[in-house]
């Protein structure tokens, strides 16, 4: 029998899922045209969703069936493909997504959420404007590409209903087609929104989100190690000259193991790999080895000047608190967590993660 299949076409881009059974559990492939693209000539974006049979034996919400089991994998695959697709982000959807016995969701605010989903209808109006922005939404999807719980982007969407800045066009919603179109009012924001996305906070939130997106499929780990520190300190009113120094530890520990992962090193021989704790060698090895041209080299220098003197300092800040110092604070704990996620968004675009 040949391998179940699901396709279609979505904002003009030509989808096609194949799902298979593999020795250690059931995936499915992805094939994604542009509308650009030539059939015939041009190869689709691919990537694979991946369900190992030990998650799926232990987690109660897969079905027994082989074949129901299948069409949920395929499914995501769809739901990532088109939330890609609205986000205008298609590029990110390489290599593979594993499902997790317990999801670890990223904390986004409304109104960061609220601008990504506004600014996605502004995007489905402007490619085709003879219909209104009408699109059967993908909020599953949406919420697969920002790693957020599917019930924000479902609040977000109703809270914008609410606000008349969406509306309804047909029924019934169903999740992942919610059956939805801006107002001109949702447009106005929108144009809105993107002004404001220059604002500090915004900003923050927008590197810490690709961070954050970007790293969980290569260290999830990492990314778990992160956010509980971030609610460490939110639960924190104060926090102790120890507590700070361990959460400088951590993020040096964060660092030290995002420098070690083997994606930065592709091209780079083992034996010019500086001890692992030499986080500023190593650094400057990877963008070395990285840096595709001389002419990228030169217009690199001052950021990764930038980047190995943050280093250092971080390192210096690391050293200091291995001792208590009685002017330590909740400040400073947070200003350790937040500069980790800037130097890590720096690195993630410098380096293609």
């Amino acid at each position: 029998m040949p391998n179940p299949s699901l396709e279609g076409d979505y904002l003009g881009h030509r989808i096609e899922v194949e799902g298979f059974d593999e020795l250690s559990g059931l995936a499915a492939r992805i094939d994604l045209s542009r509308p650009d693209q030539n059939p015939e000539q041009d190869d689709p974006l691919s990537f694979l969703e991946r369900l190992d049979f030990t998650v799926r034996r232990r987690s109660p919400a897969w079905p027994d069936d082989d074949a129901a089991a299948l069409q949920k994998v395929m499914e995501r695959g769809l739901h990532r493909a088109r939330g890609a697709v609205l986000l205008d982000r298609v590029d990110e959807l390489r290599g593979e997504f594993k499902f997790e016995m317990s999801p670890s969701y990223a904390n986004r605010s409304e109104d960061y959420l609220r601008s990504v989903v506004l600014r996605a209808f502004k995007r489905v109006y402007r490619s085709n404007p003879g219909l209104g922005g009408r699109i059967d939404f993908d909020d599953i999807g949406i919420a697969l590409m920002e790693g957020v719980n599917p019930l924000e982007v479902e609040y977000a969407l109703s809270r914008l209903a609410g606000d008349r800045l969406i509306k309804s066009f047909a029924s019934p919603h169903e999740p992942g087609a919610r059956l939805y179109m801006p107002t001109a009012e949702g447009l106005t924001s929108a144009d809105q929104a993107q002004r404001d996305e220059g604002m500090p906070a915004i900003l923050l939130e927008e590197s810490i989100a690709l961070v954050e997106l970007r790293l969980n499929r290569i260290a999830p780990e990492l990314v778990d190690h992160l956010r509980g520190l971030v609610a460490r300190i939110a639960a924190s009113d104060d926090m102790t000259e120890i507590e700070v120094r361990e959460t400088a530890q951590a993020c040096h520990h964060v660092l030290v193991e995002f420098m070690d992962l083997d994606m930065l090193w592709e091209g780079v021989a083992t034996a010019e790999r500086p001890a692992k704790e030499l986080t500023r060698e190593r650094l400057r090895t990877i963008l070395k080895a990285r840096v595709p041209s001389d002419t990228e080299q030169e217009m690199l220098a001052a950021l990764e000047q930038y980047l190995v003197g943050w280093v250092a300092k971080f390192g210096d800040f690391v050293q200091k608190y291995r001792h208590v110092a009685p002017d330590t604070n909740r400040q400073q704990a947070r200003r350790a967590v937040l500069y980790t996620y800037l130097l890590l968004a720096d690195l993630t675009v410098l380096l293609n993660l």
